[in-house]
């Protein structure tokens, strides 16, 4: 038997959905999967997941059973290409607000800071040195 390496799953809950699904896709590209249902109630429940590299996933989700939480999750994505400025830009034309542009960190990152419509903050750059896992 192989070990397989576990799948990560992180899953944000929206305030907003509508708003974070088209912000994500601007961000991630188009999400993998889409999942809109109704509980019996006629409650909406909707879902989408982003593919993130190496098996990881992202998903929102809307859900009338879950609490979304409270706008205060810091949330770090380390993207290989485009280069930050290129994604950074994208966001701009779109006429994202960005915390802070494209700069260089101390540890030689490139990076900016934006906060998603649901107020999580993200910061988007490039791996840099990360110690080992």
């Amino acid at each position: 038997m192989t070990d397989a390496p576990p799948l990560l799953e992180l899953a944000i809950r929206t305030r907003d959905h509508d708003a974070c699904l088209a912000f994500y896709r601007l961000l991630l590209g188009p999400e993998i999967r889409s999942l809109s249902s109704t509980y019996e109630d006629g409650q909406p429940v909707r879902m989408a997941w982003f593919a993130l590299g190496d098996g990881a996933r992202l998903v929102l989700a809307d859900s009338p059973f879950r609490r979304p939480a409270t706008p205060q999750t810091a949330i770090v994505f380390l993207i290989h290409s485009p280069e930050p400025e290129a994604v950074e830009a994208r966001l701009r034309a779109a006429g994202v607000w960005l915390e802070s542009g494209t700069h260089t960190t101390g540890a030689g990152n490139r990076v900016f800071i934006v906060h998603d419509p649901d107020g999580n903050e993200l910061s988007v750059g490039t791996r840099g040195d990360l110690p080992p896992a």
